[in-house]
């Protein structure tokens, strides 16, 4: 159960969660004693904000899960972490985060794990069957990563930094609906049913748009 526990916690995914040294490491200032901690904190906090929201997705995915050819042996789908146990855990993380957010740093990194978690929330139950909206979301949940790092630091953040933060987070988002589409092909809409939504090239148009507003950008 422990096991399960933590598979459906993700932390494979966890990874995505270092965005938040981008601007106290491209300051420099990771160097430097207080905003390391700082930093560590603010990274510790998102773990746990991203971790809850796959505990609470698997939950609210149980039921379509279990009729999946391969999601059903996600642990709670097949029953080896019960429901209650994984909303138990998705909520201790959750407000382990904002504790840790809040009391460590203060009200403005509070804010930012507060919008993280209602808007990663919203993604589970309804956004992420919502065509290009979908892709802002999920590229939005990197952003406030990046821009974490710098209000807990704290470093400045320029408009520069800001701009590149966002395209780039769309050519993730953008570069990996695509990777799935090619890779899955006709089976795509049952791992993502979102895929059947986008007509055929459009996610290589934002992509290529994307990458050039990104280009440009950097050369500014």
């Amino acid at each position: 159960m422990v096991g399960g526990l933590i598979r459906t916690a993700r932390p494979k995914q966890w990874i995505k969660n270092l965005l938040v040294l981008a601007a106290p490491g491209s300051a420099g200032v990771l160097t430097h004693a207080m905003p390391l901690l700082r930093t560590l904190v603010i990274l510790v906090a998102f773990t746990l904000a991203s971790a809850s929201t796959y505990l609470l997705n698997d939950t609210f995915d149980a039921e379509a899960d279990r009729r999946h050819p391969r999601k059903r042996h996600r642990p709670v789908a097949a029953g080896i972490v019960p429901v209650w146990l994984a909303v138990a855990a998705g909520i201790a993380t959750a407000l382990s985060a904002v504790v840790l957010a809040g009391v460590v740093l203060g009200r403005d990194s509070l804010v930012l794990i507060v919008c993280y978690l209602a808007l990663t929330a919203c993604y589970t139950a309804f956004l992420k069957h919502e065509p290009i909206v979908e892709l802002v979301v999920v590229a939005a949940g990197f952003v406030l990563r990046a821009v974490a790092g710098g209000i807990a630091a704290p470093v400045p953040l320029s408009e520069l930094f800001l701009t590149v933060a966002c395209f780039a987070s769309i050519v993730m988002v953008t570069g990996k609906r695509i990777a799935e589409q090619e890779t899955l092909g006709t089976d795509g809409a049952g791992h993502r049913a979102v895929l059947d939504l986008y007509p055929e090239g459009f996610l290589r148009l934002v992509l290529g748009v994307s990458v050039a507003c990104l280009l440009y950008t950097s050369d500014a």
